[in-house]
């Protein structure tokens, strides 16, 4: 059985990454212990995995058991609902990886499975199923992006000299992987301040696709000249809590989007509302690769995934050298523990690149392999 559901995963990763905001999903049918037909989820507003499947598979479906890796859509969306399909069709048994967490279906597909007389199983290679689809479980539970804080340090987690100079810190080979990385993200953000000093792109220079570029700006202080506003094939989003009309005026690529957020208590962005936002535009996953502060405000707020740490083997010492993580920090009591840590010797120049997760599970976004 494991390797009826193990396929299942693997065509599901076919789709990967043209179905988001939909989850990834593969489904094989199974009759007398041969697989009669297979399916996967190959694109958003394409038919689900379960319906490629029992096409595939015409009148030799009835009886068969399905196996998904994901519980089976209830509702109609872009599609009709899965959970019909399987009836329909006389699925005689459903086994899925686990339970949806969109709160439309969340166990109501499996619901109408059963009292349809289907049997069901949920759990088979669940932990592998929901790390597959961890951008949409972030979305469906958390109203934001799966976040992944990245950034390129020294042994003694310096990311600039006390003068702001960060290149280059990590090599040449090890920017290239980054380029890579950055084509798996569907949106890479980054602060003012990055901007100001860097004035970069953020593009995945010919690696793949080109991910929305965010700019979390509170003032509205960017100059109309910067790059990341003049440069494409790419979407460009203005966070801010101020917009300044006049000079948004002088921005004439019409590929820039302006979204204004509220600000909290304190005075700051917010962070959290802002990222919901985003959310609902379609991004389900987000890499940030902005400065100290930039970090600080989404480790402070725990709205973050996993880190992606380059490391060079160099000591750049200082009090005022710039660190990769900045604000108010935590006291030793509340400090944050990073799990399932990996670390890669990358044979580029002896740069390390250093994974984690802050999650309990310890699950981590297949899609990033190094």
């Amino acid at each position: 059985m494991d390797s009826y559901m193990t396929r299942a995963l693997e065509l599901a990763r076919k789709g990967f990454p043209r179905t988001s905001p939909n989850p990834l999903v593969g489904c094989v049918l199974v009759k007398n212990n041969r697989v009669i037909a297979e399916g996967f989820h190959r694109r958003f507003g394409g038919s689900h995995a379960e319906i490629e499947a029992i096409r595939q598979a015409g009148k030799k479906a009835a009886g068969s058991t399905a196996y998904v890796t994901l519980e089976p859509c209830s509702y109609h969306g872009k599609t009709p609902p899965c959970t019909q399909a399987l009836i329909d069709a006389g699925i005689r048994k459903v086994v899925a990886a686990v339970k949806d967490p969109n709160p439309r279906v969340n166990g109501r597909g499996f619901g109408l499975l059963k009292k349809a007389g289907i049997q069901t199983r949920c759990g088979l290679l669940r932990e592998k199923a929901k790390a597959l689809n961890l951008p949409f479980w972030t979305q469906m539970t958390q109203n934001r992006p799966y976040t992944v804080i990245k950034t390129a340090v020294t042994l003694d987690g310096k990311i600039a000299d006390q003068w702001g100079n960060s290149k280059w810190i990590t090599s040449e080979k090890s920017r290239e992987v980054l380029w890579k990385v950055r084509s798996l993200f569907e949106a890479i953000l980054v602060g003012i301040k990055t901007i100001q000093k860097d004035d970069p792109e953020l593009t995945s220079h010919g690696r793949g696709r080109n991910p929305m570029r965010i700019i979390i700006d509170p003032g509205f202080k960017i100059h109309p000249g910067a790059k990341i506003l003049n440069t494409g094939p790419a979407r460009t989003l203005i966070v801010t809590s101020k917009i300044d009309y006049e000079k948004f005026k002088t921005i004439t690529n019409k590929e820039v989007e302006i979204l204004e957020v509220p600000t909290t208590k304190n005075g700051r962005l917010d962070l959290q509302y802002a990222l919901k936002l985003i959310a609902l535009k379609g991004i389900q996953t987000l890499l940030v690769e902005g400065g100290g502060i930039t970090h600080g405000h989404f480790v402070e707020q725990k709205l973050f995934d996993e880190i992606l740490w380059f490391m060079a083997p160099k000591i750049l010492g200082g009090e005022k050298a710039k660190s990769a993580v900045a604000g108010r920090g935590f006291d030793i009591g509340e400090i944050i523990k990073i799990k399932n840590l990996t670390v890669t010797n990358s044979f580029y120049e002896g740069d390390l690149i250093i994974r984690g997760t802050r999650h309990e599970e310890g699950l981590r976004w297949p899609m990033i392999n190094l």
